[in-house]
């Protein structure tokens, strides 16, 4: 996510001073299976064995790797999960994965992809 400032006027004893605070901006980048990429890295997460997840598969969560909702606005479910042991896993964020909920590296392929739209496009190509 970037992060910009934006300026708030705010009248404070009787003067207008400008105000700065953090916002978050995502740019809601779509990767080769339609899905938006939330990051193009994947999340080291400690899973804990018989527990339930919910993986957010839309792209639109802001905890991800996990569902909190979002997709709503959207055709997709998240996957649901239980983990079979505790341990830390590679979730994926890019949302490209072939082997879901986990990372498969397909982040590395996507990076190159999107990255090569963006040189086309500064170029008009």
């Amino acid at each position: 996510m970037n992060q910009i400032y934006s300026s708030i006027p705010r009248l404070i004893l009787g003067r207008t001073s400008t105000v700065f605070r953090k916002q978050s901006v995502r740019s809601l980048e779509t990767g080769p299976k339609g899905t938006y990429i939330a990051k193009h890295i994947p999340a080291f997460v400690q899973l804990e064995e018989g527990k339930k997840y919910s993986w957010c598969k839309c792209g639109l969560s802001k905890k991800q790797p996990f569902c909190d909702g979002a997709h709503k606005t959207t055709d997709m479910k998240p996957l649901r999960f239980r983990a079979e042991a505790t341990k830390k896993v590679l979730l994926c964020q890019c949302k490209q994965t072939n082997n879901q909920p986990y990372c498969d590296f397909t982040h590395v392929s996507v990076m190159f992809q999107t990255a090569g739209k963006r040189v086309g496009k500064m170029f008009g190509k």
